[in-house]
């Protein structure tokens, strides 16, 4: 069942439309409203959305034919007494959004249920207001009724052909009017070629060597070995201090200003003196130093922190370092030993294949993957699809939206992200 038609103004959102899986008849027909069932019993929105049902059902004839790009076209021939029915349920609801706010009409004690002549209504709101809720209703009613009518499996709204200020005009109570719908429905697949005992040759998938690579140094790093130093020992790159750090904004003058917030801050922290690990120049400014001894480091945030770093982007810090200890760390080499020692029994040939197994899988070119989408581009040749504007459009912005959280996780500024979001982009 298509989702209920929300105000006339979405019906006319430009390209807006969704798909829906229909199948339209060759021809156009002719369905009317059933005479037992008020048209908008079929939807619980729709009863929440637009209160008490009518007293009797709304008239109306609808004929639908297919149009291009995978859409349809519906034919509205609403009667004059359902306009003039959906008018005088748009000058109810207006009645009761003014109260006691129009001058002469109720009090203090009514709650707003004062009800006021149409013509009152239309003076205080005006004439285009009020005709605007009263094609409201027909969309809601009217439009959405015709559209579930047609058992149409819609995936968004639809679209008025007609130009809305000109229909808006025609409006009048009372007065047969047509409306012209637009709606993209779910394509048809035709298939063109047998899709089933097809044999494919699929190539073995690059190992991505650069991450493989990583992959093993970080299997590396979680089996280091730490090892005592003897007193005085001074701190070298690849050795690990464990510290009590605290930064400090930097003031003008080169003096410690206030203390910053819990960012890369602590007692006991691990500290590997290694290059391109931290922020530029905190390693750098550890080397040489002894178990016992304090420094003053000071250093630069990057420009860009990710969400954690809130206003320390670009500024100057200072960092005071006490050295509790410092340790050697041993990198244990890739061998059999190594394999040995990360699963017992396991050899370092299956230890490769585990390792670039894991890094293929987690980049999406493992074997299977590209198995599978040599699959999906076999299959696509066995079937003509006709892809609706509606699937497009919503696939680029649900992408989009993608792309901007990865902005934002990367450490962009708001402002930037706002800058790339155009108004086709949202």
């Amino acid at each position: 069942m298509a989702p209920p038609l929300r105000t006339m103004m979405a019906l006319c959102a430009p390209a807006a439309l969704v798909a829906f899986v229909v199948r339209p008849n060759p021809g156009s027909s002719v369905i009317r409203a059933p005479a037992s069932v008020p048209a908008a019993a079929t939807s619980n929105t729709q009863k929440q959305r637009v209160g008490p049902l009518f007293a009797k059902p709304l008239a109306y004839e609808v004929t639908h034919k297919p149009a291009a790009n995978s859409s349809i076209i519906l034919n509205l021939d609403v009667p004059g007494e359902t306009t003039q029915l959906c008018y005088d349920k748009a000058i109810r609801a207006l009645s009761k959004e003014a109260g006691n706010s129009i001058p002469g009409f109720g009090n203090k004690g009514n709650k707003g249920n004062t009800k006021h002549p149409p013509e009152v209504i239309e003076r205080h709101f005006g004439m285009e207001e009020v005709k605007g809720q009263s094609l409201k209703v027909i969309s809601e009613l009217v439009v959405n009724e015709a559209i579930n009518s047609l058992d149409l499996q819609a995936i968004g709204s639809a679209e008025l052909v007609q130009d809305i200020s000109v229909v808006t005009q025609l409006f009048t109570p009372g007065v047969p009017m047509m409306l012209e719908v637009k709606m993209d429905v779910w394509p048809e697949v035709n298939i063109v070629k047998e899709y089933t005992g097809f044999e494919l040759e699929v190539e073995e998938p690059p190992i991505d060597e650069p991450r493989v690579a990583a992959a093993w140094k970080g299997l590396q790093e979680r089996n280091v070995v730490l090892e005592d130093t003897e007193e005085g020992y001074a701190a070298q790159l690849g050795d690990s201090v464990i510290a009590n750090m605290m930064p400090f904004r930097e003031n003008a003058d080169g003096s410690k200003g206030e203390q910053l917030p819990n960012i890369a801050s602590g007692d006991g922290v691990d500290i590997v003196l290694e290059s391109g690990r931290y922020m530029p120049g905190l390693a750098e400014g550890m080397e040489g130093v002894k178990a016992g001894e304090t420094r003053e480091i000071r250093i630069t945030f990057p420009d860009k922190l990710g969400p954690q770093g809130g206003d320390l982007e670009g500024t100057k810090a200072v960092f005071e370092v006490e050295a509790v200890e410092v340790m050697k760390r041993n990198v244990p080499e890739v061998n059999e030993e190594f394999a040995q020692s990360i699963r017992e029994g396991l050899t370092l040939e299956e230890l490769t294949t585990e390792v670039e197994k894991a890094v293929m899988e987690e980049t999406g070119t493992s074997k299977r993957d590209t198995r599978n989408k040599a699959y999906e581009e076999a299959l696509l040749e066995t079937c003509s699809i006709t892809i609706p504007e509606t699937l497009i459009v919503e696939q680029a912005r649900e992408k989009f939206a993608i792309m901007m959280t990865e902005f934002k996780d990367q450490g962009e500024s708001d402002a930037k992200i706002q800058s790339m979001i155009t108004k086709e982009a949202g």
